[in-house]
């Protein structure tokens, strides 16, 4: 059930465009919000509407604000979806401060993920998300999703970011499907 509202909240934001918890002290969230495009903010044809979150988190005496941002970007490879409509990739920017002090920044594309994927995914499939999903110890948990433009499936990875800014990146090969 927790993977399937994972892939719900990292497809929410694309239906506008073309695992447990750990044992460990829960993290308690402060402060949430979701952004999204508003009227003001045009969306070029193929794209995706742009898509922001921002959240506070508290974890070993330290304090986290995660600001996750995504775009469409015409400076990637252009993709074309099953009607044969050019689409644009994304790319996500994430900026974590601890403790008020900068900590994370990173631009990620689909590039981040090629190792991963089949030569059609590298072909067909953009970036469409990254989410912010737990923390497990002291390390911040995020989920990112690649698809063929206009679906909202996809393989899933799981970015384990520590708290000296490194990241992992594994591919989610325990996706919960059932929706159950």
């Amino acid at each position: 059930m927790k993977k399937t509202s994972f892939i719900l909240m990292l497809a929410l934001p694309l239906l506008a465009g073309c695992g447990n918890k750990s044992e460990q002290a829960p993290a308690t969230s402060i402060d949430t919000t979701t952004t999204a495009a508003t009227a003001e903010t045009p969306v070029p044809d193929g794209a995706d509407a742009p898509w922001s979150f921002q959240t506070e988190e508290h974890v070993a005496g330290h304090k986290y604000n995660i600001d996750i941002r995504r775009e469409a970007d015409s400076t990637l490879p252009t993709l074309t979806d099953d009607a044969g409509n050019t689409c644009l990739d994304n790319h996500v920017q994430i900026d974590i401060r601890r403790d008020d002090a900068p900590m994370f920044s990173r631009r990620f594309t689909k590039e981040a993920f090629l190792d991963f994927l089949s030569a059609d995914d590298r072909k067909q499939c953009a970036l469409q998300g990254i989410a912010f999903d737990r923390i497990e110890g002291e390390n911040l948990i995020f989920g990112a999703q690649l698809g063929k433009p206009g679906s909202d499936s996809g393989p899933i990875f799981i970015l384990t970011i520590t708290p000296s800014g490194m990241v992992d990146i594994v591919k989610d090969y325990t996706q919960d499907t059932t929706g159950v």
